[in-house]
């Protein structure tokens, strides 16, 4: 199978997820190609998983967490749904809707589509994002932070009204946590791995490349799932966690203003590292915050509507690991191909914790 296939087929792996497939797996083939991306392309692929961030989180957030979170657990569970939620405030579904759009017209105007995206390839994407699309999401992404900061309180709103329940449902799943980060701040796109043990010393940060050379994946009779772990304690001390809290517990900054302070007073409340299971939920806000802050400022970059997004590839043997955050965790692709540019190890090729 030719390199240049993979980032289409394996973007069906997930249909929430496809976004980050896609990515990780250009980055795998272009880290075997000793490929660098001009700087237009790698700000419009940073776009795209703001994108993807935006949308599921979105989604996430206001479908199936709020209606959890707003109806007492005595009430009539058919009445727990996001419509009885808009029939009781019909402003909050016109704004979940509007952030989820956003977050989907990223993707349609810069990927193609919403799923399974279609303009990144390896070398950088097909095409460049016009001013006039440029100017349609600037204006979205103002509005978007204003929706998201209202989010961001109600989320806190609820946490407060229900930590204790939510504390003793899970407070004792300490495990080591893993993200990218960049100069110690949040990353999704590059940066180097972090890895910190369940009392936040740090443990290992790496490149990509050395991914396989610290992470191992265990598979169990009972599960249909992997569990990855960190050599160096090995199995089950090792256990690794991922995702929205896994990386406000690896990272010590955020380089969005508003979503850094959020981090800070999220670390001062639940601490740092914080492990209660349900902060997953908060945390994803902070996320959320986050990337519509970051889109906002990669749309009024200039260079965003630069022509120079595709460079030349030239083929070689190799084998390579390409890494991006996805909405739910840290996702890595690891292909071996032949000097023509082919597939070699069909089996196996992908590294997935998430």
């Amino acid at each position: 199978m030719e390199a240049e296939k993979l980032p289409f087929i394996v973007s069906r792996i997930c249909g929430v997820c496809s976004t980050a497939h896609t990515m990780a797996s250009v980055k795998a083939i272009e880290n075997i190609y000793g490929t660098e991306v001009t700087e237009t392309a790698r700000k419009l692929r940073e776009l795209l998983l703001m994108g993807q961030i935006i949308s599921n989180h979105s989604l996430v957030f206001y479908f199936l967490i709020l209606p959890d979170f707003w109806f007492p657990v005595e009430e009539d569970p058919s009445k727990r749904n996001i419509f009885q939620i808009m029939r009781e405030n019909p402003e909050i579904g016109k704004k979940a809707i509007k952030l989820r759009s956003f977050g989907t017209n990223i993707l349609n105007l810069i990927g193609g589509r919403e799923v399974h995206i279609v303009s990144l390839i390896p070398g950088g994407l097909i095409k460049p994002l016009s001013d006039k699309d440029r100017d349609i999401l600037l204006r979205e992404a103002k509005e978007a932070c204003m929706i998201t900061q209202e989010a961001v309180a109600l989320g806190k709103e609820l946490f407060e009204r229900n930590w204790e329940k939510f504390n003793d449902l899970a407070d004792c799943c300490k495990t080591c946590y893993m993200g990218l980060v960049d100069n110690d701040a949040l990353e999704f796109y590059g940066g180097k791995v972090r890895l910190i043990n369940a009392d936040g010393s740090l443990e290992a940060e790496f490149d990509e490349q050395d991914y396989m050379d610290h992470i191992q994946e265990e598979s169990h009779p009972w599960t249909y799932s992997k569990f990855a772990y960190f050599k160096k304690f090995g199995w089950p001390e090792g256990i690794i966690q991922v995702g929205p809290t896994a990386r406000m517990n690896i990272a010590k900054r955020i380089t969005t203003d508003m979503a850094n302070e959020e981090l800070k007073y999220f670390k001062r409340k639940f601490g740092d590292p914080a492990h209660a299971t349900l902060l997953f939920d908060y945390t994803r806000l902070i996320d959320l915050l986050h990337a519509c802050e970051r889109a906002g400022q990669l749309l009024e970059d200039e260079d965003i509507t630069k022509s120079d997004v595709r460079v030349r590839l030239r083929a070689k043997a190799g084998e390579g690991v390409g890494i991006v955050e996805a909405p739910r965790g840290t996702l890595a692709h690891k292909y071996v191909l032949t000097k023509t540019g082919k597939l070699r190890n069909e089996v196996d090729n992908t590294n997935s914790i998430k």
